[in-house]
């Protein structure tokens, strides 16, 4: 009795001391392992990818290893104990598929709301932006109408004052530029005859024909001008009295032809 209780102390502390070494061994290990960790890590420290990449490798090779390592599970040879075996595994296949069938419908869901709000959200958009437009083109719209409006408003104004201005001018030109008389042909042939000797009367130049008013001929020169624009010149005609003719040139409402004495140029509306 005192043999076996001996020997159970002596295998005890036999076991023990395997247990230490064992253990000093692996604390061993393990600084080794830490030793090799820092300075690999010390060297990929300026290479952070290149160290991830590395790591990677070493799990994989890991997992090789394992795998070659690993035993083969031979299927029993019993049919009913092989029947429960490939039950257990569809059963667990069959579990695991309709779990992710599962989490493919879940997503699928999830799509459709986010798919419905973008939609929605787009729909809305679209309707923003057509009542954006449609308030743009109504403001143009409505500007440009505002604009016609005041230019013909102006126009109008324009043309009211244009037509004063003829009346006034042309009651102007009557008043003080009438047809010449009688009176304004005799002395105007007086003054002829003291001035010139030798030449042709004013008799001889106006003889049977008779004088327009200053406001016909202003009138004739500015329908020439709007009518033929390339050829607004007019030709001097007996009928047109002198002194209204160099009053006009003074004045510069006309002009004469450089080439041709004869032509006249003016552009005044009455």
């Amino acid at each position: 009795m005192e043999n076996s209780e001996e020997d159970r102390s002596t295998s005890i502390n036999e076991l023990k001391s395997e247990c230490e070494q064992i253990w000093k061994a692996v604390h061993m290990a393990h600084k080794d392992i830490v030793k090799t960790e820092k300075v690999q890590t010390s060297e990929n420290v300026t290479n952070p990818i290149l160290a991830i990449c590395q790591a990677k490798e070493k799990r994989l090779q890991a997992e090789v290893e394992a795998l070659k390592h690993k035993p083969l599970n031979v299927l029993p040879q019993k049919d009913d104990i092989l029947k429960v075996v490939m039950k257990d595994e569809l059963q667990t296949t069959l579990k695991q598929l309709e779990e992710t069938l599962s989490d493919v419908k879940i997503r699928k869901n999830e799509l459709q709301d986010e798919l419905h709000r973008t939609e929605t959200h787009l729909h809305q958009q679209q309707e923003l932006q057509e009542a954006i437009l449609s308030k743009m083109e109504t403001a143009e719209r409505g500007a440009n109408i505002g604009l016609i409006r005041e230019a013909e408003k102006k126009l109008n104004k324009m043309e009211k004052y244009a037509e004063e201005l003829e009346q006034k001018l042309a009651q102007f030109l009557e008043i003080h530029f009438p047809v010449p008389s009688v009176e304004d042909i005799e002395s105007r042939k007086g003054k002829r005859k003291r001035q010139t000797s030798g030449q042709a009367t004013l008799d001889q130049f106006v003889d049977g024909k008779q004088f327009v008013s200053l406001k016909r001929l202003i009138k004739r020169m500015s329908k020439k001008c709007f009518e033929s624009p390339h050829d607004p010149y007019i030709i001097i005609e007996d009928r047109y009295w002198p002194p209204y003719i160099e009053l006009l040139l003074r004045c510069g409402v006309i002009v004469k032809n450089p080439q041709n004495s004869q032509l006249l140029l003016g552009g005044v509306v009455v």
